[in-house]
């Protein structure tokens, strides 16, 4: 078994109500006729949406004295991607 490696040398055009794109490969080593396939790749999601932050903006003030492990301050955020995009830490 071979594997081969499919590199794509211009982005896809993202289309958010486009879930799935379809193209042709065609290989050859040469020595034979080429050997052609259809490749379609599916989308999920794409990391379009930036975090939201809850409160968008915040000041703290605390003791100096304050233990070490002191939480200062408490943020939420929330990301309208979905699945790994979602993600953030």
């Amino acid at each position: 078994m071979t594997i081969l490696y499919l590199l794509c040398f211009q982005p896809l055009i993202y289309q958010s109500s486009k879930t799935s794109y379809r193209f042709s490969v065609q290989i050859s080593n040469g020595a034979s006729a080429p050997a052609t396939a259809t490749v379609t790749v599916n989308v999920e999601d794409i990391n379009n949406n930036a975090p939201v932050f809850t409160p968008a903006t915040m000041s703290a003030q605390f003791s100096k004295s304050a233990p070490v492990g002191f939480t200062v301050a408490t943020v939420s955020a929330s990301d309208d991607d979905f699945g790994i995009n979602a993600n953030f830490r």
